[in-house]
């Protein structure tokens, strides 16, 4: 909503200059720096979605639109999970005890759910947090209606760590210890009008063309805009969905054959956002690390010993530099989480092969350089895969694989039309106006488990005899195959 900011300029000489006590307010508006969505982040796995968006409940027109941010929390996302401005966004302020201002903080609230309890915290530059708070100050009842709720922030204004205070968090539906009071299905709420009393220690910078943030007019991260970089565009196209010639293993790919088991694509991450996108919309997904820190995916260890090599494809925008590592169990009980002897290889300058930027790269590397790297890696019970470096980059098609050549027919499915899809019923599959002599279907793991010979341009398969998951189904013309994705519900 619209901010309505009060400062009282009262000078306090302290122990590092002035300091201007100011009324905050955080109202989402894009001419501040809380308006820029990509000063915020979400936690904790599956993450929260965040939108900026009109204020979609105005009284009946009684209320000015104006700006709110819009959570969506998953039914199955950690009981504390949230919001947080990125480092510096906001500036730095410190809560001065002798100012009542300081002491209490509101914020307007909009819930889909009949009641429910939000949870506040801030914390400074250093990681240091000042307050968190989860009590009963954070407790609403009434779905659909704007509210305020206020806390009492007076051990902040005490704490030790107040000092350069830069992060505010905002826990959508605190619900710990887990498992205590599960969350009843996905919320969406709706917050505005953060407000508290501080000492202004520094202004939120302003838009730069070197900050690694898209803000002010840029198109892209630090490009576009009134800036002199030009953006490299996302990639308008998901990468090649080719296996090798050889045997092959997936850990993240929609390729049809043996898979990993209980693959987990969000497993850890440092700063940034790191999600999932359909870029042709077609259901083939793909992985997007924005503003990259570091990010994993996990799944059940796996002997890698009898393959050869790894292969995965890059999209690299902003992105000048990143790491690949594979994390083998064993070795990851002594090196591990940043230490220089984790195995990695290397994409950028001084690295073990250059980085290209705006295009889909495909690339085998032999597991024995892995080996090489630490000796303690020998490949018997690989984990985890890891992403470090910068920027933005996509990535597909992470598998082992015996062999180091890409298969030259090519995942396709783009020559048939399948729906619905997902289903509980059944799969109409329509050739468009070709003859399909015949559909192998297959389960995740490659085996096959129906077989059809139609010979007619559209054909209906009854999906009541499959468990619910995936399925992948090759379609065969007097000329072609391609295969398409089958979801059971």
């Amino acid at each position: 909503m619209q901010k309505v900011t009060l400062s009282v300029f009262v000078f306090l000489f302290v122990l590092f200059g002035f300091a201007q006590q100011t009324q905050y307010n955080i109202g989402f508006e894009t001419s501040d720096n809380d308006g820029f969505l990509n000063y915020w982040r979400t936690f904790e796995g599956p993450d929260p979605v965040i939108q900026i968006i009109d204020n979609p409940d105005t009284d009946g027109g009684t209320v000015a639109v104006t700006k709110v941010l819009q959570i969506d929390v998953d039914q199955n996302s950690a009981c504390y999970a949230g919001v947080i401005n990125e480092h510096g966004t906001l500036g730095t302020w410190q809560l001065d005890a002798g100012v009542p201002s300081n002491l209490s903080l509101s914020m307007d609230i909009n819930s889909s759910f009949s009641e429910g309890r939000i949870g506040i915290k801030m914390v400074n530059a250093t990681d240091g947090t000042v307050f968190e708070i989860s009590d009963a100050q954070g407790d609403y009842t009434g779905a659909g209606q704007w509210q305020t709720l206020t806390w009492n922030i007076e051990t902040g204004a005490n704490s030790g760590d107040n000092v350069n205070v830069d992060q505010i968090v905002v826990y959508a539906d605190w619900r710990c210890p887990a498992g205590s009071n599960p969350r009843p299905s996905n919320l969406t709420l709706l917050v505005d009008n953060i407000t508290w009393g501080a000492n202004k220690l520094t202004d939120p910078p302003g838009p730069s063309c070197t900050n690694g943030i898209e803000d002010g007019d840029e198109t892209g991260v630090d490009c576009g805009g009134s800036c002199p970089n030009t953006c490299i565009p996302d990639p308008p196209t998901s990468a090649p969905q080719f296996g090798s010639t050889g045997t092959d293993l997936y850990v993240y790919s929609e390729l049809p054959g043996q898979s990993v088991s209980n693959f987990i694509f969000n497993s850890f991450g440092g700063t940034g956002t790191y999600t999932e996108i359909d870029i042709e919309m077609d259901g083939n997904m793909t992985g997007k690390l924005f503003n990259l820190d570091f990010f994993g995916s996990q799944w059940t260890p796996e002997d890698t010993t009898p393959y050869t090599y790894v292969h995965l494809d890059y999209f690299a925008t902003t992105a000048t530099q990143f790491e690949f590592f594979l994390i083998d169990d064993s070795l990851s009980q002594t090196v591990c989480c940043g230490n220089p002897a984790e195995p990695f290889y290397g994409f950028g300058p001084a690295s073990d092969e250059p980085l290209v930027q705006g295009q889909w790269v495909s690339v085998f590397i032999e597991l024995s350089h892995f080996s090489n790297f630490n000796a303690g890696w020998d490949g018997t019970d690989i984990k985890q895969t890891k992403f470090t470096g910068n920027g933005i980059i996509y990535f597909d098609n992470i598998y082992f694989s015996t062999e180091n050549a890409l298969s030259t027919e090519e995942f396709n499915q783009a020559s048939f039309s399948v729906y619905p899809n997902p289903t509980k019923d059944y799969w109409n599959i329509d050739g468009l106006n070709t003859d399909i002599t015949q559909i192998e279907i297959f389960d995740i793991l490659g085996k096959k488990v129906k077989s059809l010979e139609p010979s007619t341009t559209n054909v209906t398969i009854d999906s009541s005899e499959f468990k619910v998951g995936m399925y992948f189904a090759a379609i065969y013309t007097g000329k072609s195959k391609s295969v398409i994705r089958l979801i059971k519900k």
